[in-house]
């Protein structure tokens, strides 16, 4: 009686002795199946019960009841309807509790334990495990002698067409192919033993030759079919022409084909490292590129690296790439040139500008060291400097350094504004002496001018700040005055070419009797006035005569109606130079301002 037909005893010995409903528990602890849910099959075919779980920490309870003593099942872990990636077990199913243990993913390594139906089960499985290991080893024996048998049936047929050819050959050499009776062999072998010695050592070498072939040629097939593999994965295709090419090897050159493929396999695995690693650094550049061209504002070349420029599969590709790289990187090699020259330009531009800016600046400032010396009045017969200019410039050394600052600091604000007149604008503001002035200077606020005030006493006439030496209304008048005409005569210095007669100046001056009139004050200020040759021309109302006398000429000026317009003339003068000695001459000017620091 075969463990079959005990198993089928043994499972009608226990459907007949329960009936009543009995339950089952089965527990299990499964690694790698986390989270996947698992099927319980029971019953027949037309009678299935379907019960399920999901698999939390390795382990699922699966509990239900039985209205037999055994039931056969399922268990399916995945989808049932998967059928090639689901893994099923099959169970058996007692009032008792079922354990099973093992990795998911190794199917036969799954024990199921705890019931008797399924330990005898996996003691059948494991005696016919143990008959099918010789078995499977007979089953090579047979193949292989099977195999060395179609080997010599091949090499009798070889051998019958060796014959037949050699026949051929005799007839076709010789004419005709007779056989011949012999009476005695034994003789007629005596009589050719040399010659069948040598066939005989012939043969021998021809078989052992013939082996020697035969296991080369399996280890070239072996070859082969890896070389293929090899060749298939890497996208290699050779034509057949080519392959045709190389069948002319001699036999020798198959000596060594073992080491040379051995070689060979070891440098393709060499390749494939080195195409890993490159492809890494592919990627890697490529991110890096692109990151290095949003960086340069080249958004629209990121974008068609990112699109374009993609990992090659082949030799092909490769060298198509290559050459599309190289054509774009002499693209950019010839932008980055003409980017160069461009940006050298305008550093020279940029350069030229600076100078002539420093140049600009230090032109005001020969200007304003010349203003004490140059703007000197005569008073009481000597010349005065009347201004005292004291200016904090930074050393000349940082002129150049403190001016490219400033520079890009006007381009660099300048491309926030949007508009083209606000942008415009806001250099021109920038660029005004003023404001260059101020690079060469720490401190624009820290600048002081002092005025030279004369008093009634010369011994206490001295130099004070400019917010020091006005006083009194009356005063500051006399200050003004005095300071004007130190700049008139420094503009007159640095324009007129002295020849040794005397220069004079005119100042039109309206109405500033109104705020001094006392005499006291306008004393010394024409006295100043007349030593250093400025005319005065005040239009006046109300001024004192002992104010108007102090002038050579006076009009008097009235009203009268003209084309139904009232107009202003002169209706009386006097003078106290004559008239025959009086000289009247067109002026032609404009009214000047000044934008003092």
């Amino acid at each position: 009686m075969n463990k079959k037909s005990i198993l089928l005893i043994l499972l009608s010995t226990l459907a007949l002795g329960a009936n009543a409903q009995r339950k089952y528990t089965i527990k299990s602890h499964l690694q790698n199946a986390e989270g996947q849910k698992i099927y319980l099959y029971s019953g027949d075919l037309g009678n299935m019960d379907i019960d399920s779980t999901i698999i939390a920490n390795g382990k699922f309870t699966l509990k239900g009841e039985l209205d037999t003593p055994f039931k056969c099942g399922n268990l399916i872990l995945g989808n049932p309807k998967d059928y090639l990636n689901a893994k099923s077990w099959q169970i058996a199913l007692e009032p008792t509790t079922i354990t099973i243990t093992g990795d998911a993913n190794k199917q036969d390594a799954v024990s199921i334990k705890g019931c008797k139906v399924q330990d005898d089960h996996n003691k059948i499985k494991e005696e016919r495990e143990s008959f099918q290991k010789p078995l499977t080893e007979l089953n090579k024996q047979y193949n292989d002698s099977d195999r060395e048998l179609g080997m010599q049936e091949a090499m009798l047929n070889r051998l019958e067409g060796s014959v037949s050819y050699a026949i051929s050959q005799i007839e076709e050499r010789y004419g005709t192919y007779e056989e011949f009776e012999c009476d005695d062999p034994d003789v007629y072998v005596k009589n050719n033993t040399v010659i069948t010695r040598e066939l005989e050592d012939g043969i021998k070498k021809e078989a052992a030759a013939g082996k020697k072939l035969e296991n080369e040629l399996k280890d070239i097939q072996v070859c082969r079919k890896d070389i293929e593999r090899i060749m298939s994965g890497a996208g290699i295709n050779i034509p057949d022409e080519e392959i045709l090419k190389k069948t002319d090897i001699k036999y020798q050159d198959y000596n060594n084909l073992n080491k040379e493929y051995e070689q060979t396999a070891k440098e393709y695995s060499a390749i494939l490292k080195l195409e890993y690693k490159k492809t890494d650094e592919f990627v890697k550049y490529k991110s890096k590129l692109i990151d290095s061209l949003k960086s340069y504002n080249a958004e629209d070349l990121a974008v068609q690296i990112s699109m374009s420029v993609n990992m090659p599969k082949d030799e092909q590709q490769t060298s198509a790439l290559i050459a599309s790289l190289d054509e774009t990187n002499s693209y950019i090699e010839l932008e980055k040139t003409r980017v160069h020259k461009g940006i050298e330009d305008m550093e020279r531009i940029k350069d030229n500008f600076e100078n002539r800016c420093i140049q600009t600046c230090s032109n005001i400032r020969t200007e304003l060291e010349r203003l004490p010396k140059l703007s000197h009045i005569k008073m009481d017969k000597e010349d005065i400097s009347i201004i005292g200019l004291n200016i904090p410039y930074v050393k000349e050394s940082v002129y150049k350094e403190r001016m490219s600052e400033y520079i890009d600091e006007t381009i660099e604000a300048a491309e926030s504004f949007k508009d083209t007149e606000e942008r415009f604008r806001y250099i021109r503001n920038r660029l005004t002496w003023k404001r260059l002035f101020s690079v060469i200077v720490t401190d624009m606020n820290s600048i002081r001018i002092n005025l030279y005030k004369r008093e009634r006493i010369k011994d206490q006439s001295r130099y004070l700040r400019y917010e020091e030496a006005v006083g009194s209304t009356g005063q500051s008048q006399g200050i003004y005055i005095q300071f004007l005409i130190a700049i008139i005569n420094y503009i007159s210095n640095i324009n007129t070419v002295m020849d040794g007669g005397i220069v004079g100046n005119t100042i039109f001056i309206d109405n500033p009797f109104g705020a001094a009139k006392d005499i006291y004050i306008w004393e010394p200020i024409f006295k100043l006035l007349k030593a250093n040759h400025i005319q005065l021309i005040v239009p006046a109302r109300g001024a004192t005569p002992a104010i108007t006398a102090r002038f050579d000429v006076n009009y008097i000026l009235g009203q009268k109606m003209a084309d139904n317009r009232q107009q202003t003339v002169v209706v009386d003068y006097y003078s106290n130079v004559k008239q025959q000695e009086l000289e009247y001459t067109r002026m032609n000017y404009e009214q000047a301002s000044f934008d003092f620091l």
